[in-house]
């Protein structure tokens, strides 16, 4: 007790504050997580002072016994003020129902202030006002997803609830659109042309763009063609692309750097005698490594140009065929040299360790490898056709594991911040990228250990040959005659 004037007396506050971030839950009760507490302090409903989930706020403490508790006193930071919900309208007003339901107030719209949404769609709200005393923030509607249950809306409303863009720059826009629609004649030319051969596209009627397709014709030796066809996504995305304002060739010269920086960091004494890139992307990281190494650069692989990409082959042993029919080796290049082979990425590691091989088979002392990406450990799950994690060759393996495994004398991977900077270095006002194949800290929250379980079960090799041996069925082959096995093509761009 104080007396702060002759004969008034004021009992002291024995409470303190600390510092935290809103966990809220679906009945408007919530938590305070600090690092002050190890406790998390339970805020009723009251006491929340407007605060919603993820706000970083100043709770006050209750002198009391048991389970830290507390009321929220100042509202310090907003995690955010756009939210994604579903429109309900009256003759007077509107509201925008939020979709998840962490936020337990819905938010008001005065209809001068809907831009155009209608009762029931999916819409973005921004709380631009919250009245002392008011049940509901104020808000204006700053963009109309469309329709509930449209597949584009659906879509981008959980892109934009997780704060990821859902609609592509305007210098992306205005790119796509200088595309020809038509093929070039020149272009047309560089190609295998399968126009008169009967060709089956395996995308479903309703598909919003067809992108794989199997062709089947007799040889003139009696033997059957399967062709396995895809989309040559590489035609359009070209080197000088850009991609959220950064451009894709600058952030491969930056990676370059990085990665040299890194070999001078951990391995000064290097004896690295000649740089080869992997091709084709690689060349372009491969050379600014070489230069800034000051390590002559030498293309020690030419590429078989009809031969696609090993990567989304069906089986391992079909990729491990195709390796060497896709490259061949100049042996004047690695004989007698300590070779750097430069890469994107080490994905199965199955292409690595056949051009490791390659690399030896041709005259190299010693067979070093980088990677321009950090180890591939976990799954895509956000539309990239990946293995499963257990055909990932650094999935629960050490870095030295998976230098043994190819075979290289020496291993070196890109560290996952420096591959975030020199994107991040093209557009600083990005501050959060997907790196979920890297760490496994996947952005939506919802992946879990079932989930990618069942990706497995979906993914693995044996599921996928399982369909080559229908092929092979349908086309009368026989296993055990080599020269009657069909020649499965997988041809890109077809």
């Amino acid at each position: 007790v104080s007396e702060p004037e002759r004969g008034k007396f004021k009992i002291k506050s024995t409470s303190k504050t600390i510092i935290g971030s809103v966990d809220m839950t679906s009945t408007g009760t919530a938590y305070v997580i600090s690092e002050d507490s190890e406790n998390d302090i339970f805020i009723n409903q009251k006491k929340t002072l407007n605060a919603l989930h993820g706000d970083t706020v100043k709770v006050k403490l209750y002198p009391k016994k048991g389970k830290p508790e507390g009321e929220i006193i100042e509202i310090i930071e907003r995690s955010k003020t756009e939210f994604v919900g579903t429109i309900e309208l009256s003759h007077k007003f509107g509201f925008l129902v939020p979709s998840s339901n962490r936020i337990h107030v819905d938010i008001y719209i005065p209809l001068n202030k809907l831009n155009g949404a209608k009762d029931g769609q999916k819409a973005i709200a921004k709380i631009v006002e919250w009245p002392k005393g008011a049940l509901n923030p104020i808000g204006e509607i700053i963009d109309v997803l469309g329709d509930v249950g449209d597949n584009n809306t659906e879509m981008h409303a959980i892109l934009a609830e997780y704060g990821l863009p859902y609609q592509f720059p305007d210098d992306v826009e205005k790119m796509a659109d200088k595309i020809p629609v038509e093929i070039t004649q020149e272009e047309i030319k560089k190609r295998r042309d399968f126009r008169e051969i009967t060709t089956f596209t395996i995308d479903p009627v309703d598909a919003k763009d067809f992108d794989d397709a199997l062709s089947i014709q007799k040889l003139s030796n009696g033997n059957w063609e399967i062709g396995v066809h895809i989309a040559d996504v590489s035609h359009y995305v070209k080197p000088d692309s850009i991609i959220d304002n950064i451009s894709v060739y600058r952030s491969r010269l930056r990676m370059g750097e990085r990665l040299a920086d890194k070999i001078n960091r951990v391995w000064p004494d290097h004896d690295i005698d000649v740089v080869i890139p992997i091709p084709d992307t690689s060349t372009t990281s491969a050379m600014q490594l070489a230069l800034k190494l000051n390590v002559k650069l030498r293309h020690g692989f030419v590429k078989n140009r009809y031969i696609g990409r090993t990567f989304i082959m069906p089986g391992q042993q079909m990729r491990k065929k195709s390796v060497k029919q896709k490259l061949n080796a100049i042996g004047l290049e690695f004989k007698d040299q300590n070779v750097l082979l430069v890469d994107d990425s080490i994905v199965r590691g199955t292409t690595s360790q056949q051009i490791v091989d390659m690399a030896r088979e041709a005259g190299a002392k010693k067979v070093y490898f980088a990677s321009a990406a950090p180890a591939v450990r976990y799954p895509n799950v956000y539309g990239i056709d990946m293995p499963s994690a257990k055909e990932l060759i650094a999935h629960g393996r050490t870095d030295k594991e998976v230098e043994e495994l190819i075979g290289a004398d020496k291993l070196i991977y890109q560290d996952l911040d420096d591959l975030i900077e020199t994107c991040r270095e093209g557009n600083p006002k990005l501050t959060r990228f997907d790196t979920s194949v890297f760490d496994g800290k996947y952005v939506t929250g919802d992946i879990d250990e079932n989930y990618l379980q069942a990706l497995d079960d979906r993914r693995n090799d044996l599921a996928k040959n399982s369909g080559i041996e229908r092929i092979e069925d349908i086309a009368g082959a026989d296993e055990d005659d080599e020269d009657n096995i069909m020649d499965l093509h997988n041809v890109g761009g077809a």
